[in-house]
């Protein structure tokens, strides 16, 4: 541990510190974590991992703040008028947002490992990327109605989240926003969301209903446990990898305006038939591949099948527009092609 460090204009504290026993913030330091926090970071994940996010933050005894743009309050560093919640870096368990913050910073909570309930106000405006990440004993969060967007990482790791409440003005969910949110067994998605991309290794999340606002489906891979997903005629793609290794996955309704499925975007799943619409114009390569119970598929349209895309599918009935022609792969019944994911 450094007995005593001296922060400097800039400085990632995370990088260069593991402990330190006082801080130093002198006089005319400003902190900015507009896009990055001096004080806790993760590590980037590999494309296809269900591993939990390697998050790290430094570990502070004491701060002695000298800072002419800065509040330290409680245990948290604030900006000078208590307008940015900063970063919290004594242990809490439970906390009240105080009512002059408008705005949480990135990975301001990062790591309260002991952190079960934290109360929010509707004049927050912003919450920050990985704000609440690594949150392992936070169970219900309710975002105040102020706030429209949920950003990237904000509750990664909560494994004990179970109770969300969002309110229909919110517009997008960021990419991992609830990553391994384990004990989320459903949620309400708001129905003027229009981004949505968040809910990887959800362990226990059953069924979802993805309103007609939301044109692109993304970030449901390693939702092992989820059984059914309703979707809208607003929905024009599923993305590649959408729901990989979604494997108890057996309904899931293809809407009138669905354009696109992605490549391995339900490889593998428990469907049992599948009913592609007329709007359909494409399957990605090996987007069903081991279906092990798919034994039907119609399609109502001329679409372009991709390579393996029901590659190992016991498939005994298709029904098909008289003109359409699949490809000599599309149904290959050769288990070596990639049954292990060696190119995920």
């Amino acid at each position: 541990m450094e007995k005593m460090v001296t922060m400097q204009q800039d400085e990632l504290l995370w990088k260069n510190y593991d402990n330190i026993g006082v801080l130093h913030i002198p006089k005319s330091i400003q902190i900015e974590t507009q896009f990055e926090s001096p004080f806790a970071s993760y590590e980037q994940r590999p494309f296809v991992c269900a591993a939990p996010t390697k998050c790290f933050k430094v570990q502070i005894s004491e701060i002695d703040n000298q800072s002419d743009y800065i509040t330290l309050k409680d245990g948290i560093l604030y900006s000078k008028d208590m307008s940015r919640l900063i970063y919290c870096w004594q242990e809490k368990e439970h906390f009240i947002i105080p009512q002059s913050v408008k705005v949480i910073e990135p990975f301001a909570f990062c790591l309260q490992k002991r952190l079960r309930d934290i109360e929010l106000h509707n004049d927050i405006v912003s919450i920050g990327d990985a704000a609440f990440m690594g949150c392992e004993a936070l169970e219900h969060i309710v975002i105040p109605r102020s706030v429209m967007e949920i950003e990237s990482d904000t509750f990664d790791g909560c494994i004990s989240l179970k109770r969300v409440e969002l309110h229909d003005e919110i517009t997008q969910i960021g990419r991992n926003a609830f990553r391994h949110c384990e004990a989320l067994q459903n949620i309400i998605l708001p129905r003027n969301l229009n981004y949505l991309n968040g809910f990887e290794c959800c362990y226990s999340l059953h069924e979802i209903d993805i309103p007609s606002s939301v044109r692109k489906i993304d970030g449901f891979m390693f939702c092992g446990n989820l059984r059914k997903v309703i979707l809208h005629s607003g929905v024009r793609e599923i993305r590649d990898y959408a729901f990989r290794f979604c494997e108890r996955l057996a309904t899931i309704n293809f809407p009138e305006g669905l354009e696109t499925i992605g490549v391995r975007a339900f490889y593998p799943s428990n469907m049992v038939r599948a009913v592609f619409p007329n709007s359909l114009k494409r399957i990605g390569a090996e987007a069903f591949y081991h279906n092990e119970r798919l034994l039907y598929i119609k399609f109502l349209s001329n679409a372009s099948v991709g390579n393996c895309a029901f590659a190992c599918c016991p498939i005994i009935r298709i029904k098909k527009p008289d003109d359409m022609i699949f490809g000599d792969k599309v149904f290959v019944q050769d288990t070596s092609y990639d049954k292990f994911a060696f190119w995920d």
